[in-house]
């Protein structure tokens, strides 16, 4: 097994520059098939971070009963609501990534729509969240996708993946990232103080970050590492490399909200708030 250590140089190469002439279609349509009843502002986070991490289109997709509820949240994203599962097959046509379980909850409905996009959808999808929490209860719903699939779990959540303890998965996070990776033919970030990333397209190697810092251990930045990782997967053509990109981007704008404001003080907003000075660096 090999380690790579994600750095400014490696992000450099995959981050796409912008023509004279390009336009929104050319950076992507990313799909937030996020959040629920009290829960709407994980579909706020992953939806605003994709679009300050460059994607061109981004629409939210929410259950019907908390649609009009999301309107005041957005001025650039789209919203769109869904009683069941087939009501999203217009925007999936459309979309180029789906960032799918960020705040959906456990429903019955949730459960189904997660169900029915891995069966129905063949592009890309970040699973995150509730989305992964799902998955946990029926692992075999993946194996037959046609899409690729990114998944984003916390410690706990890989527990629940896995059949193991949080413990044994924290103790030996490299080995357990790789095998899941390779058992669910998926990319596998695995965050945590040092996210690593597995994925069975990199011939072996393991990605480690070294960006990022306590304070980014807040409510809702999740979503947004699951926002910028959508709109990378959108542009950059190798999975692996779009969910190392992101996971370092997070990072880094995580280390300039953390030294302008504290750990302490520190929000997921704020992390959002100092992506497009990350990309400014990189252009």
């Amino acid at each position: 097994m090999e380690y790579r250590v994600i750095d400014d140089e490696y992000v450099s190469r995959f981050i796409v520059q912008r023509p004279e002439a390009a336009n929104k279609y050319d950076f992507g349509y990313v799909l937030c098939v996020c959040g629920s009843r009290g829960m709407h502002g994980a579909a706020v986070m992953a939806a605003t971070a994709a679009l300050r991490s460059g994607a061109g289109i981004v629409t939210v997709a929410v259950p019907s009963e908390i649609e009009a509820a999301m309107y005041p949240c957005f001025t650039e994203v789209m919203v769109r609501g869904y009683d069941k599962p087939e009501d999203l097959d217009r925007l999936l046509e459309k979309s180029d990534v789906c960032i799918l379980g960020c705040g959906i909850g456990k429903s019955d409905l949730s459960s189904e729509v997660v169900r029915y996009i891995l069966a129905n959808y063949d592009k890309r999808i970040v699973l995150d969240a509730d989305g992964i929490n799902i998955l946990a209860r029926d692992i075999d719903i993946i194996k037959d996708t046609k899409a690729t699939v990114i998944m984003t779990p916390h410690v706990g959540e890989m527990a629940r993946l896995s059949g193991m303890t949080s413990e044994e998965v924290e103790d030996d996070r490299e080995i357990v990232a790789s095998g899941m990776a390779r058992e669910l033919n998926a990319v596998v970030v695995l965050k945590g103080a040092q996210t690593v990333i597995a994925s069975p397209h990199a011939k072996g190697t393991i990605y480690v970050n070294h960006s990022g810092n306590p304070g980014m251990a807040t409510a809702g930045s999740g979503d947004v590492l699951a926002g910028i990782t959508g709109a990378l997967a959108a542009v950059i053509k190798e999975p692996h490399r779009a969910a190392a990109c992101a996971v370092y981007i997070h990072g880094v704008a995580g280390d300039l909200a953390a030294d302008e404001l504290s750990m302490t003080g520190m929000t997921a907003r704020d992390i959002i708030d100092r992506l497009p000075k990350v990309f400014k660096s990189f252009e």
